[in-house]
């Protein structure tokens, strides 16, 4: 009986020896590849996303955006990814060191890079990098703790694995909720999918973007079925990208029903699967058309300024059919300076726009009025079958500015002296056909001005 539990006292020695010699080895191996799986992931995924904000401000600034260090260090900074003590390197196409932030981080390193790819072609590349030295520190205090706990597995065989097994649950579940955390802070929306293009990943933004409820998405949809739901929420939406909403190339444009303008930019990985980031560009949108509109527009009285007129009347002599004429009215207001010295600029500038709003109603919608500058305007008339269209507009145009105004209690009379040029007698490009208008305006002004000739 003796030798029998001794051989057996013996059997669970070994055996329990064995199990803690194994988990001694095996926890703090595990610890260190888990964390160390985890900083890698976050390390690229911070690439590719700060990546992707150097992409989209390259691309509009693609001759000198090496210079522009404190707007390429904004762009760097990503407080959702939860950096800290991160140092990030930019480089150009040639391998030259751009920008540099953050401290150089401690040995041992782990370093993740992302290129720079703008219409296909590689710009540069960032890249990030991170200290391990916390992870082997925390790793050596697990493998003391797990010593401990092995030699108290020579005991009791079932507490071990479960206090490991709990250790590692707690460990994945925290790194899901900051996973999920950053995922739902990131400014942008974001969907990811997997070599079979099923939803693995999206963010309470991309819900917020497409006015799709949360509960409506789950793992595992396809990009027709997300599509789906994006067309039941916007139903008269449209999208001037090649494809579906859902298949976004780099810099695809959809306009949402409700007016917000998302860009899409759709990232490869290389699992074969795809990230596709939507941003909301609806008031960077708006900035640039009203931009472009004061470009091309007078201020004062928002009329086609000269660099539109000479695009109108290009694209009119161009597209005039054989028989037609294309005039062009120059008009210059008589007695104007007098009123300006007189009652003011801001009664000359109130003028101006009254005449403007009276030119408007003498056109036809197919034509244009344009101021060129001071008290100089211009009108393009397309199409006309005679000449004599031209003169009956000078004519009504003459009488209908010489009606008095009233501005501030004061009753103010002003008149026009108008230049008429027609294509193709006078001309059939733009500067020559206004250059004639010029001097027939000159004619009208010196036999008498308040007529055309």
């Amino acid at each position: 009986m003796n030798a029998s539990r001794n051989q057996l006292a013996a059997l669970v020695s070994w055996l329990g020896l064995a199990v803690a010699l194994t988990v001694s080895i095996i926890v703090p191996a595990g610890y260190f590849l888990e964390t160390y799986s985890e900083v890698r992931h976050e390390l690229a995924f911070s690439a590719r996303l700060k990546a992707n904000r150097l992409v989209k401000y390259i691309y509009t600034h693609q001759k000198l955006w090496q210079y522009q260090n404190v707007r390429l260090a904004e762009l760097i900074e990503v407080p959702e990814t939860n950096e800290t003590g991160n140092r990030q390197r930019v480089f150009d196409s040639t391998g030259k060191l751009v920008l540099e932030t953050g401290a150089e981080p401690a040995f041992p390193l782990i370093t993740s890079s992302a290129p720079l790819i703008v219409a296909g072609s590689a710009v540069g590349r960032i890249d990030t990098a991170a200290t391990l030295r916390g992870i082997l520190v925390d790793t050596g205090l697990v493998a003391m703790f797990g010593g401990g706990l092995s030699f108290a597995m020579f005991f009791a065989l079932r507490i071990l694995p479960i206090r490991v097994i709990d250790r590692i649950l707690g460990a994945l579940a925290s790194q899901t909720v900051r996973f999920e955390t950053s995922l739902d802070n990131m400014s942008q929306g974001l969907c990811m999918f997997d070599a079979d293009r099923k939803l693995l990943v999206f963010n309470k933004r991309y819900t917020e973007l497409f006015g799709i409820p949360a509960g409506k998405i789950v793992p595992g949809m396809t990009e027709p079925e997300l599509q789906a739901l994006s067309t039941a929420a916007n139903s008269s939406a449209e999208t001037d990208a090649a494809g579906q909403w859902a298949s976004f190339e780099d810099g695809g444009i959809l306009r949402r029903a409700n007016g917000n303008v998302i860009a899409g930019f759709r990232k490869p990985m290389a699992n074969g699967g795809v990230v596709v980031t939507y941003e909301d560009i609806t008031e960077r949108s708006l900035a640039e058309g009203k931009i472009f509109h004061m470009a091309r527009h007078d201020a004062l009285t928002e009329l086609p300024n000269r660099r539109l007129f000479h695009e109108e009347l290009e694209h009119a002599l161009q597209h005039a059919d054989a028989g037609e004429s294309v005039a062009v009215l120059y008009l210059d207001i008589d007695n104007f300076k007098n009123v300006n010295d007189t009652l003011g600029h801001p009664v000359g500038d109130e003028l101006l726009r009254q005449i403007a709003g009276r030119l408007r109603v003498a056109v036809r919608a197919a034509d244009t009025v344009a101021r060129l500058g001071g008290d100089e305007f211009a009108i393009i008339q397309n199409r006309l079958a005679q000449p004599l269209n031209a003169t009956d507009l000078a004519v009504r145009i003459v009488e209908l500015i010489g009606e008095p105004y009233l501005i501030d209690g004061h009753q103010i009379v002003v008149g026009t002296s108008i230049g008429i040029a027609l294509s193709p007698d006078d001309g059939n490009e733009a500067h020559q056909l206004l250059k004639n208008a010029d001097l027939a305006l000159y004619r009208a002004k010196a036999e008498g001005r308040g007529t055309h000739r």
